[in-house]
């Protein structure tokens, strides 16, 4: 049974999110097509085109858990948000099965 309708976008952890662009905008040639703020977690959010997944840019502008992932981590792929069809319901069937080992 499948949960997930698609990939909804991928979070990568950066420092600077100004400084990450170049490599997606001119090496890439992908497109930035929105950048906001989120004040809980504290985040900005950049918002870049990758085709058939959103990337997005994480960058933190105050102390909170992006933060202390790339002090500990240093900056990458930070999540991977899967676009469900009934969150509720996702959250149960995950429950339900067996934990990885």
């Amino acid at each position: 049974m499948s949960l997930s309708d698609h990939v909804d976008h991928v979070g990568i952890a950066a420092h600077n999110a100004d400084q990450a662009m170049p490599f997606y905008v001119e090496r890439l040639g992908l497109t930035v097509i929105g950048d906001e703020r989120a004040a809980d977690p504290g985040v900005r959010l950049v918002y870049i085109d990758g085709g058939n997944v959103m990337l997005q840019l994480v960058e933190p502008y105050r102390e909170g858990p992006v933060a202390r992932f790339l002090r500990e981590r240093g900056e990458g792929l930070h999540h991977v948000c899967f676009n469900v069809r009934g969150i509720g319901a996702s959250l149960a069937a995950l429950t339900e099965r067996e934990p990885l080992q």
